[in-house]
């Protein structure tokens, strides 16, 4: 399915965000365009992104591979704990739950690493609402096909028709 989000951002182009990451090492998308253009003050741009979706690409249903722990080696204690506290097995880990020991125990300079990974493994993005709206976190930039500088946006329809089939597969 493809849909149509917003992006405020000062640079010329929408970039990973690096240092603050609380869902992920992504780039921030909303079906607001308001909360985008709060970002966009400033002299920073109001983005409409074109993003081309399918729900076998989105975190859920994915688990961690307990073999690559060694590529995160901070979040190692963790993601042991998890395991334990839950009488799991190494193969029973969400990758959310990966995700969200990393947003905790990885520095900022790691982010590169994490969505790549994420990436590699299936993981192109994460569904999630914020102040209300509709958000995607995107970690795979090749399901980008379009990005226009706009001054004159409201909030977009189409992608609370793309969630019914995202939460499906989270059932």
């Amino acid at each position: 399915m493809n849909v149509n989000l917003f992006h405020g951002r000062k640079l010329d182009k929408p970039t990973y965000k690096t240092g603050s990451w609380e869902y992920g090492p992504g780039l921030y998308l909303v079906d607001d365009a308001d909360i985008a253009r709060r970002y966009a003050k400033g002299g920073r741009k109001l983005y409409e992104i074109k993003v081309m979706l399918n729900p076998e690409d989105s975190i859920e249903g994915k688990y961690f591979d307990y073999t690559d722990l060694c590529l995160f080696p901070s979040a190692k204690n963790r993601i042991e704990n998890y395991i334990d506290d839950r009488g799991i097995s190494i193969k029973e880990i969400p990758m959310s739950v990966f995700l969200n020991i990393c947003i905790e125990t990885l520095p900022s300079t790691k982010a590169r690493v994490l969505r790549n990974y994420l990436v590699e493994h299936g993981v192109k993005y994460l569904v999630t609402t914020y102040e209300g709206a509709n958000m995607l976190v995107l970690f795979d930039d090749n399901l980008v096909y379009g990005i226009k500088h706009v001054t004159d946006a409201n909030t977009v329809s189409n992608f609370s028709e793309f969630l019914p089939s995202v939460i499906e597969r989270q059932i």
